[in-house]
């Protein structure tokens, strides 16, 4: 450990003795002066042989040497992944889950995902359709039958007009022009 003398006086006592008298004081070293913070932390001395980092936006540890990260601890429920962002994180839920944090379950017959009048019976985690009598496939969304009748309508106008309109379509694969159009016009006249 070095000494820093000062204050030195010199006392002399007769012809052959010279003295003097110092008095030291230990060196105080300054343990900021290496500048042990990183990332733009700032060093607070803690006496002469410790410190302390107040850590800028963004940054932790003794030396502010880690990233703080939104995702550590994982922020993300029911094993829901975090994706660490610029300005925050986002959670990439598992099916099943929603929400910001994946702390929704999602219920499956919620939307009613069955077509044709399909009746939703959830299964697990995923759900089934019962079909009516005529329809199948996953969401009842096949007929049984090859053709389907897609459009029927009556229109009767005052003047005793009858329109009748019949549009078959082939329903694998759907097609978007009609297989077959049928049109009758009845005319009639009124007493």
């Amino acid at each position: 450990e070095s000494a820093v003398i000062h204050d030195c006086k010199q006392l002399s006592y007769g012809v052959k003795i010279r003295l003097a008298v110092c008095c030291s004081t230990p060196e105080v070293k300054d343990p900021c002066e290496s500048n042990p913070c990183k990332n733009g932390g700032l060093c607070v001395a803690q006496g002469s042989t410790s410190f302390t980092c107040d850590c800028s936006a963004g940054f932790e540890g003794s030396t502010c040497e880690s990233e703080i990260s939104p995702c550590n601890p994982n922020p993300c429920l029911n094993g829901g992944s975090c994706v660490d962002l610029i300005d925050g994180y986002n959670c990439s839920c598992h099916d099943g889950f929603t929400g910001s944090k994946c702390e929704t379950e999602v219920q499956a017959c919620d939307c009613n995902p069955c077509r044709s009048g399909g009746t939703c019976i959830k299964d697990g985690s995923s759900f089934k359709c019962i079909c009516p009598p005529g329809r199948n496939g996953r969401l009842c969304e096949r007929s049984e039958s090859k053709f389907e009748l897609h459009d029927l309508w009556l229109l009767c106008i005052t003047l005793c007009i009858f329109s009748v309109h019949i549009w078959l379509h082939r329903l694998e694969p759907l097609d978007a022009l009609p297989l077959l159009v049928w049109r009758l016009w009845i005319y009639c006249q009124l007493p």
